[in-house]
């Protein structure tokens, strides 16, 4: 069919934009890359119109109506400039809409909002007509009747009141999951057709932050056509790119590495996992030979796997082995870089090291042979007990964890009453209870135990502990105080050279590996933008972990007969702490009271 000679395509395109602004904001997005060409200016020539020329695979993630879609993805892909470019997009094309957008801090949202926002606005015509310069400010631009606001998600509730009806966050493996869930709960009340939410970052764990998103959506991969082999294939950094002389998997690379002559870095090259050939460069730059397949195309949320093999005339083979040396690890190298959630032995409990712990001895066998245990307690409604005994000295120290079972809090009392028995029974020399959320529970086991035989775990993290060592004794209150970050440290990588053991035979087993799995070290931001390292909880259910980490902590303690911070005082706090009436004795007049509620994991023992 042929145009009329009076088509122009200027009107052409303006029909289609109020076209789409009548329709709903995610249905609307079908050809926001075409606005955003036309309307914005490219970021290093403001007399040049924006081009997606060698980044044709951001089309289809800005164009995806989807209203939830997550990208997980390397770094330098140019993914946070469109982004901002399709927030102000939704704001000039559509009257009355509230765009957030998060970053990991409020200093990095507002330092965006300046060197990157700013220029877009200024550099273009429609937009800067659109702006009001009066009402605009770092955290708050006005475009039209929309408002496009820029937030931190650092513990920040400043922007949780802001009615958003699209939600873009920066980084989404930085920011504090709690923030994010309240920011994404302020959509809840829309329609589906009418959210706009997009979650994008470089991932760190397998299955969390972004990649566990990842993994619920549609998992679009950019595909390449082979034309070696006529046959459309994925393509994996960490697993397709060859090294001439390196035999190893691409993960087991160090520093040194690209130093050793051996290995020819400047010749790695990419190999088809189908026809085991070489995909060329040229192969690999034609944009026809490239297109986004789903995995699960028939989920209800979109994403996307954006590694750094979709811009190749720019991160090729070569550049990525180098940019090793940027970064402090070969973990934070895959994560960043490559784009692919990875694993250290200083951020979790890894699989292979928690597999070799279980070869303790049946509990069995200890009970009323052990002098010298040390027990752990989580305390909740169910707690989680674990008692075990330090054996060797020096470098071939071990921790050995000879018992773990749970106790129900079915009465005021069964709880301690089944502590003070394990305690009999086991020989034990010391305790580590949780002291939150009362110091309640402490202070009875403290009246029916040894002086100095139980101590309360209180926390301390944030600024001004760089100083503090793992964990500091107060003896007058009965507490330890512990610097969480460095104690955890510290238990996970001990857990992960093998120097702590668990027991055979339990029948939760599962269960124990799955709450010793759930805490993960991740670097986040705080709200003046300072990186900070801190454990987290994936699950709630991580009382195993620190079950087995109080115990841990007590043998510790068990070690030492310093006792230091004597001008720390926690009495104010306990003080406060109102002692259930009647408590007395909870192990009545007989020593041989059994355990009560206390279920038993380990094998011969309470089943």
């Amino acid at each position: 069919m042929q145009r009329s000679r009076n088509f122009d395509p200027a009107l052409f395109d303006v029909l289609i934009d109020q076209t789409e602004s009548a329709a709903s904001v995610g249905g609307g997005l079908s050809r926001v890359s075409h606005w955003i060409e036309r309307n914005t200016r490219a970021p290093d020539n403001p007399n040049r119109d924006f081009s997606f020329y060698q980044h044709e695979f951001q089309r289809a993630i800005l164009n995806d109506s989807h209203p939830y879609v997550a990208i997980r993805k390397g770094s330098q892909l140019g993914l946070t400039e469109v982004s901002l470019r399709l927030a102000l997009a939704i704001c000039a094309k559509f009257s009355g809409i509230a765009v957030l957008y998060v970053m990991p801090s409020n200093q990095a949202a507002q330092k965006l909002s300046m060197s990157r926002v700013d220029p877009i606005i200024d550099n273009s015509p429609r937009l800067k007509a659109l702006s009001t310069r009066d009402v605009s400010s770092n955290a708050l631009k006005k475009i039209g009747s929309s408002f496009l606001y820029f937030s931190g998600a650092a513990a920040n509730t400043s922007a949780i009141s802001i009615p958003a009806r699209s939600l873009i966050i920066d980084e989404f493996a930085f920011a504090d999951p709690t923030v994010v869930s309240v920011f994404t709960s302020r959509l809840g009340h829309q329609k589906e057709t009418e959210k706009v939410v997009r979650y994008f970052s470089s991932p760190l764990h397998p299955s969390s932050d972004i990649s566990a998103l990842y993994e619920q959506g549609t998992m679009n991969q950019y595909m390449v056509y082979h034309r070696a082999c006529a046959t459309w294939v994925t393509v994996n950094a960490l697993e397709d790119i060859k090294i001439p002389g390196f035999d190893d998997h691409l993960s087991q690379i160090v520093h040194g590495d690209l130093d050793n002559k051996r290995y020819r870095i400047d010749d790695a090259f990419l190999l088809c996992n189908h026809c085991h050939e070489p995909i060329s460069q040229e192969n690999m730059c034609d944009a026809d030979c490239r297109a986004w397949v789903p995995t699960w195309p028939d989920r209800s949320m979109a994403s996307y796997d954006a590694g750094p093999l979709v811009l190749p005339h720019l991160r090729t083979p070569q550049v990525l082995l180098k940019e090793l040396r940027l970064y402090r690890s070969t973990t934070r190298w895959i994560q960043y870089s490559i784009g692919l959630p990875s694993e250290s032995d200083s951020e979790m409990i890894l699989q292979g090291p928690m597999d070799r712990a279980f070869v303790i001895p049946q509990v069995s066998q200890h009970v009323g042979g052990v002098h010298g245990a040390v027990i752990g307690m989580d305390v909740g409604k169910v707690s989680h007990i674990a008692a075990g005994k330090a054996i060797g000295n020096g470098s071939d120290r071990t921790f050995d964890v000879f018992y773990l079972g749970t106790v129900r809090q079915d009465s005021d009392n069964v709880t301690v009453a089944t502590v003070a028995d394990l305690y009999q029974k086991f020989g034990a020399v010391q305790a580590v209870v949780d002291a939150m959320p009362d110091f309640t529970l402490v202070r009875t086991l403290q009246g029916l135990l040894p002086y100095n035989a139980v101590y309360g775990c209180y926390f301390v993290r944030g600024r001004g502990k760089a100083n503090l060592a793992s964990w500091e004794r107060v003896d007058a209150d009965g507490a330890v105080k512990v610097a969480r970050t460095r104690a955890l440290d510290e238990f996970v990588s001990a857990f992960n050279r093998g120097k702590i053991r668990l027991p055979l035979g339990l029948r939760f087993e599962e269960d124990v590996k799955r709450h010793l799995q759930r805490m993960k070290r991740i670097n986040n931001f705080d709200n003046v933008g300072e990186e900070q390292s801190s454990w987290v909880a994936t699950d709630p259910e991580t009382h195993f972990f620190f079950a087995i980490f109080y115990a841990w902590l007590a043998a510790e303690m068990s070690q030492s007969s310093t006792s230091i911070l004597p001008g720390l005082h926690l009495g104010n706090l306990i003080a406060k702490v109102k002692m259930p009436g009647g408590v007395g004795n909870p192990l009545g007049s007989g020593s041989g009271m059994g355990v009560g509620g206390v279920r038993g994991l380990g094998a011969g023992f309470g089943r």
